[in-house]
């Protein structure tokens, strides 16, 4: 577990920085296997999902495409290693950010780690695999904010939420577009509708801002301010 002082730590300076409040759940999550297989010698990691293939289109997959460090810092990061955030802000340390440092080249090829995703070989649709989970597990989920699919993400509330929001002032569009995509590609949603869709939900309020305002010690006026430049 990382120190949460860590975390508020990282959490001020992305978001500051990059506008971004979940800089480091993306470092962490993508960077955590390959550390403990380097340290494990450990020369295979199956993940689940390339987001480049499910979400945005990048890649088919025909690809086969594997996992590298380029892509995780280039589209999950933002084009920033841990490293270059003490570059940004001066505040940060080796020790604030060692959990979030991606093992150098030499590391991954004494053990010749690779990584693989599960959705280049089996069909990958998140609402029909949830559905299962609900239907043989006793899957238990959650009404989202900004979106109809209450399935992804359930693990924090704050990621349809305040996340979803500062993604729709940077860049334009929602979750709500990713998931209507899907929902068009697997044939379930016309195009018509996924448009009154988008309408509807990238303009829902969300909850929760005191919650991470207080988490964080800071005030709205300090939030509004930070993401105002971006």
């Amino acid at each position: 577990t990382v120190q949460p002082q860590k975390v508020k730590k990282i959490t001020l300076s992305t978001l500051k920085n990059f506008g971004s409040m979940y800089w480091h759940c993306i470092a962490g999550q993508t960077v955590f296997p390959v550390q403990i297989a380097c340290k494990f010698k450990i020369p295979l990691i199956f993940w689940g999902v390339h987001q480049g293939v499910d979400q945005v289109g990048m890649f088919s997959h025909h690809d086969e495409v594997e996992m590298t460090r380029k892509y995780r810092k280039e589209h999950d990061l933002m084009g920033f290693e841990a490293e270059d955030l003490m570059k940004i802000d001066y505040s940060l340390t080796d020790k604030d950010i060692e959990q979030f440092i991606y093992p150098n080249d030499q590391e991954i090829e004494n053990v010749g780690v690779r990584g693989i995703y599960l959705n280049n070989y089996i069909r990958w649709d998140t609402k029909a695999q949830h559905e299962l989970m609900i239907k043989n597990f006793n899957y238990e989920t959650e009404k989202l904010e900004r979106t109809f699919d209450c399935y992804n993400n359930v693990a924090c509330f704050h990621y349809t939420g305040i996340h979803d929001y500062l993604k729709f002032l940077k860049h334009g569009y929602s979750l709500i577009t990713d998931h209507v995509n899907r929902e068009i590609r697997f044939n379930r949603i016309s195009r018509k509708q996924g448009g009154e869709l988008i309408a509807y939900y990238s303009t829902q309020k969300f909850n929760n801002l005191d919650i991470f305002l207080k988490w964080l010690s800071i005030g709205k006026k300090d939030f509004f301010n930070y993401i105002d430049k971006f």
